[in-house]
């Protein structure tokens, strides 16, 4: 049991260093973006940029707000879709 939870968490860090180290296969082969929350921080990537913003309190819920302010921005901002997401998970922190 202790073995597969280290696995898992061994896991986990090889994926977000996999996203903060320039992003994964299906981002280099497929327009992708990601945003996704780990403790107390969200990474975005887009593009082949990474960027970092911890929460000032970890929150529960955060997906619905995280998701409607980055379609708004990324749709108000099309053509810098990592600085409209980034700049959207900034506001929603």
């Amino acid at each position: 049991m202790i073995w597969m939870m280290m696995m898992m968490m061994m896991m986990k860090k090889m994926m977000l260093m996999r996203i903060y180290n320039g992003g994964t296969f299906w981002e280099k082969t497929y327009l992708v973006h990601i945003v996704t929350k780990h403790l107390d921080t969200i990474f975005v990537a887009a593009g082949g940029q990474v960027s970092t913003t911890k929460l000032t309190k970890d929150r529960e819920i955060w997906r619905v707000s995280t998701a409607a302010h980055t379609a708004v921005w990324w749709l108000q901002n099309s053509s810098k879709t990592f600085e409209a997401l980034t700049t959207a998970v900034l506001e929603v922190k």
